[in-house]
Protein backbone atom coordinates (compact mmCIF):
# COMPACT_ATOMS: atom_id res chain seq x y z
CA UNK A 1 0.00 0.00 0.00
CA UNK A 2 1.15 3.53 -0.97
CA UNK A 3 0.65 6.21 1.82
CA UNK A 4 0.05 9.47 0.30
CA UNK A 5 0.63 12.89 2.83
CA UNK A 6 -1.06 15.46 0.76
CA UNK A 7 1.18 18.09 3.02
CA UNK A 8 4.59 16.85 2.35
CA UNK A 9 4.91 17.62 -1.27
CA UNK A 10 3.60 21.49 -1.10
CA UNK A 11 5.76 22.68 1.54
CA UNK A 12 8.21 25.25 0.16
CA UNK A 13 11.06 26.18 0.91
CA UNK A 14 13.87 28.40 0.40
CA UNK A 15 16.75 28.43 -1.83
CA UNK A 16 19.79 31.05 -1.59
CA UNK A 17 21.10 31.83 -4.95
CA UNK A 18 24.98 30.90 -5.10
CA UNK A 19 25.29 34.03 -7.79
CA UNK A 20 24.53 36.69 -5.75
CA UNK A 21 27.66 38.40 -4.08
CA UNK A 22 25.70 39.91 -1.53
CA UNK A 23 23.38 36.21 -0.84
CA UNK A 24 20.71 38.54 -1.10
CA UNK A 25 18.84 36.89 -3.94
CA UNK A 26 16.23 34.18 -2.54
CA UNK A 27 13.57 31.99 -4.34
CA UNK A 28 10.39 30.21 -2.18
CA UNK A 29 10.37 27.01 -4.02
CA UNK A 30 7.52 24.48 -3.86
CA UNK A 31 8.77 20.78 -5.49
CA UNK A 32 7.17 19.74 -8.75
CA UNK A 33 3.94 17.47 -8.11
CA UNK A 34 3.74 14.37 -10.19
CA UNK A 35 2.19 15.93 -13.28
CA UNK A 36 3.88 18.96 -13.42
CA UNK A 37 7.05 17.03 -13.37
CA UNK A 38 5.59 14.87 -16.39
CA UNK A 39 4.88 18.41 -18.26
CA UNK A 40 8.37 19.75 -17.74
CA UNK A 41 9.37 16.33 -18.81
CA UNK A 42 7.67 16.67 -21.60
CA UNK A 43 9.90 19.31 -23.20
CA UNK A 44 13.64 17.69 -22.60
CA UNK A 45 15.67 15.59 -24.84
CA UNK A 46 19.10 13.73 -24.18
CA UNK A 47 22.21 15.96 -26.27
CA UNK A 48 24.45 13.25 -27.37
CA UNK A 49 27.20 13.70 -24.17
CA UNK A 50 24.28 12.10 -22.30
CA UNK A 51 22.88 14.91 -20.84
CA UNK A 52 19.49 16.56 -20.73
CA UNK A 53 18.36 19.77 -22.50
CA UNK A 54 15.25 21.69 -22.20
CA UNK A 55 13.26 23.35 -24.17
CA UNK A 56 11.98 27.17 -23.08
CA UNK A 57 8.84 26.24 -22.91
CA UNK A 58 9.63 23.25 -20.35
CA UNK A 59 12.12 25.62 -18.14
CA UNK A 60 9.47 28.07 -18.20
CA UNK A 61 6.71 25.96 -17.16
CA UNK A 62 9.22 24.28 -14.34
CA UNK A 63 9.90 28.57 -12.90
CA UNK A 64 5.75 29.10 -13.08
CA UNK A 65 5.25 25.80 -11.16
CA UNK A 66 7.70 25.94 -8.25
CA UNK A 67 8.18 29.78 -7.79
CA UNK A 68 6.38 30.72 -5.29
CA UNK A 69 7.84 33.89 -3.87
CA UNK A 70 11.30 36.11 -4.50
CA UNK A 71 13.88 37.89 -2.02
CA UNK A 72 16.89 40.10 -2.93
CA UNK A 73 15.03 41.98 -6.24
CA UNK A 74 14.30 45.84 -5.73
CA UNK A 75 12.51 48.01 -8.28
CA UNK A 76 14.72 51.07 -9.30
CA UNK A 77 13.85 53.29 -6.38
CA UNK A 78 15.48 50.90 -4.20
CA UNK A 79 12.54 49.33 -3.00
CA UNK A 80 11.25 45.50 -2.61
CA UNK A 81 10.01 44.29 -5.61
CA UNK A 82 6.98 41.87 -4.69
CA UNK A 83 6.96 38.56 -6.89
CA UNK A 84 4.31 37.73 -9.96
CA UNK A 85 5.20 35.47 -12.61
CA UNK A 86 4.72 38.49 -15.14
CA UNK A 87 7.81 39.88 -13.35
CA UNK A 88 10.09 36.66 -14.10
CA UNK A 89 11.41 38.77 -17.05
CA UNK A 90 12.94 41.07 -15.00
CA UNK A 91 15.19 38.85 -13.49
CA UNK A 92 18.76 38.21 -15.19
CA UNK A 93 19.14 35.14 -17.07
CA UNK A 94 21.52 33.73 -14.79
CA UNK A 95 19.28 33.28 -11.54
CA UNK A 96 16.72 31.93 -14.07
CA UNK A 97 19.19 29.40 -14.62
CA UNK A 98 20.21 28.93 -11.62
CA UNK A 99 16.99 28.45 -10.08
CA UNK A 100 15.78 26.15 -12.92
CA UNK A 101 18.77 24.04 -12.00
CA UNK A 102 17.70 24.26 -8.59
CA UNK A 103 13.99 22.99 -9.15
CA UNK A 104 15.09 19.77 -11.56
CA UNK A 105 17.61 18.93 -8.99
CA UNK A 106 15.02 18.96 -6.23
CA UNK A 107 12.78 16.79 -8.81
CA UNK A 108 14.72 13.93 -8.76
CA UNK A 109 15.41 13.91 -5.35
CA UNK A 110 16.05 9.28 -5.22
CA UNK A 111 13.31 7.72 -3.16
CA UNK A 112 16.11 6.85 -0.19
CA UNK A 113 16.77 10.89 0.11
CA UNK A 114 13.04 11.68 0.65
CA UNK A 115 12.17 13.02 4.09
CA UNK A 116 9.77 10.65 5.96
Amino acid sequence: MEVIDEESKIVPTWFESDLDEKRDVKWLLKPLSGLEFMQVQSGASINAAGNFTYSGQAMRDALHFSIQDWAGFNDKSGNPMRYGRHRLGFAKQKYLTEVFNEIMNRAFIREYEEKN
